[in-house]
């Protein structure tokens, strides 16, 4: 109801990309309550650190996005075969495309170097 008219696309992206996050903190808490540990919190970086584009952090979304990739191509050759039922192959091949579309900002997300302030003119006068 808060969000009604906003356009969602970026969450929806974000929000199926970090799969590997909210399986993890799922987890996690469902131990720490089964177990009767105490729930920690655990203080992340704020700005992005040194080095280049950090891929191994989205390596479960790289494996998944290969194995859709796979499956599409699979689903395509059984359509054009013949071997599949033509309807249900087809929505599968569409969810998969549709999943590959959103996982893609992942891909701009590890090469994001972070805000850049545009240059202040080097006069007042000019700007």
């Amino acid at each position: 109801m808060a969000g009604r008219g906003i356009p969602t696309w970026r969450g929806q992206q974000y929000s199926l990309a970090l799969f590997p996050t909210w399986i993890k903190a799922c987890t996690t808490a469902a131990r720490n309550v089964w177990f009767g540990r105490p729930l920690g919190f655990a203080v992340t970086p704020k700005a992005r650190q040194s080095g280049g584009p950090s891929w191994s952090l989205i390596r479960p979304q790289i494996v998944v996005s290969i194995l859709l990739a796979l499956a599409a191509v699979v689903g395509i050759i059984r359509l054009a075969t013949g071997l599949a039922e033509p309807l249900g192959t087809l929505v599968n091949v569409f969810w998969v495309v549709f999943d590959l579309v959103v996982m893609s900002i992942l891909v701009r997300a590890v090469l994001y170097k972070g805000y850049e302030p545009a240059a202040e003119p080097a006069n007042r006068e000019e700007a």
